[in-house]
């Protein structure tokens, strides 16, 4: 759909003799913007934002023209898109969480949420956050792997809702414990002026040390404190009507914008992505190489879905199920990735944080496609944009 809609806009910037991120900047949501849903937009509505950065950081204005003859053609494009956090009213009823936190006698952190790790960094972003919140060390918190045997069965890890549903009932978990260990403390210091912070306890106001976590823990063990809390997160009920789409479909929505560069050799069609730069309205991050490794993986992602990846079918099966016949990039394909976050913390977020697992990915096959259309002087309305396909583009235009 994003592509549909950015290469729409892209053909009318050019239609009316505009540049494409000036009709953008014009038609961008702000707050206070009437959705399509119906919903008024409040609190921090970063799609501006994220553009004029993207364009900052890209060098957009100040760039070479594109160059649409000789042998290597040169062209840029622009993607702006939006991605709602959390599930859709439709899935509202799985949009619960849970958590269970445990300081162990030996100052360890046990940490149990119900979403799943598959390489996105979940487990770390939990783990500093229930960390910030104990005031303990950060290398004595362990996250576990899901199992219901011990929470309660989160919904699924989708709709980039992994670091808000979790974080917001560990925190809850971390801050039921934190005030039961402060209590223990004042008891035990007969002072109220106390604070947990980065592994020590400390007073509030000269941040003076008056015990190391372990020695804490060990109090706390000593006066019989319990040191297991739960934490459970159901979010605000939205009202919203599936038969006229109108409503609030989503907690909040990710912002963000990317600005490709390409080559096209005009002899082979072969598309060459130079560099992709990406800016994400992320609210806060939590956990910065996640953050990272969420946005340089999405944009190469997006690569292959722009210029390679073509499911093909046929009589009821699927004609290309190998990486022989279905195309994917490698390292090699890999563009440089300039990127950066706007931060504005959503109030309704662990920390201000919001999703950032398919926001990475949704804009870059738009503006590849749009960095291809400016190349080529073609407009492009199919992906993948293989070989095959934009020699014929540029053939058929000749």
């Amino acid at each position: 759909m994003t592509f549909a809609t950015e290469r729409q806009i892209d053909e009318l910037a050019r239609r009316i003799g505009k540049d494409p991120i000036a009709l953008r900047r014009m038609n961008l949501w702000r707050r206070g913007s009437v959705a399509a849903s119906g919903e008024v937009l409040t609190g921090a509505v970063a799609a501006r934002k994220t553009l004029l950065e993207a364009a900052r950081m890209s060098g957009y204005a100040s760039r070479p023209p594109s160059v649409r003859s000789g042998r290597v053609l040169r062209g840029i494009g622009v993607a702006a898109s939006y991605y709602g956090n959390n599930l859709h009213k439709g899935g509202e009823r799985l949009d619960r969480s849970h958590a269970l936190v445990t300081v162990n006698a030996d100052g360890s952190v046990s940490v149990h949420v119900g979403l799943t790790e598959m390489g996105q960094g979940l487990l770390t972003a939990v783990a500093l956050m229930v960390a910030e919140d104990l005031g303990a060390p950060h290398d004595r918190v362990v996250v576990s792997l899901v199992d219901t045997d011990a929470v309660h069965d989160s919904g699924p890890t989708v709709a980039s809702r992994g670091t808000i549903m979790s974080g917001m009932p560990a925190r809850r978990a971390a801050a039921a414990l934190r005030l039961r260990m402060l209590k223990a403390a004042r008891s035990l210091f007969h002072r109220t002026d106390l604070a947990l912070w980065r592994g020590y306890l400390v007073v509030r106001s000269t941040n003076e040390r008056l015990l190391a976590w372990d020695g804490l823990v060990a109090q706390c063990y000593a006066q019989r404190i319990e040191m297991t809390s739960t934490g459970f997160y159901r979010p605000a009920a939205r009202p919203y009507d599936a038969t006229t789409g109108q409503g609030r479909p989503y907690a909040t929505n990710s912002y963000t914008a990317h600005v490709a560069e390409v080559e096209v050799l005009a002899d082979t069609g072969e598309v060459r992505v130079l560099r992709v730069t990406a800016v994400h309205d992320i609210g806060r991050v939590i956990f910065p190489d996640g953050v990272r490794g969420q946005i340089e993986g999405g944009v190469v992602q997006g690569a292959g879905l722009a210029l390679w990846e073509e499911l093909k079918t046929g009589a009821g099966y699927v004609q290309n199920p190998g990486f022989t016949d279905y195309a994917i990039p490698g390292i090699a394909d890999a563009p440089e990735v300039r990127w950066s976050v706007v931060e504005q913390p959503w109030r309704g977020g662990p920390f201000g944080a919001k999703g950032i697992g398919e926001p990475s990915l949704i804009g870059v096959p738009a503006a590849i496609a749009n960095a291809v259309s400016d190349a080529i002087g073609v407009p492009v309305r199919e992906l993948p944009l293989t070989p095959e396909r934009v020699r014929r583009m540029l053939v058929a235009s000749s």
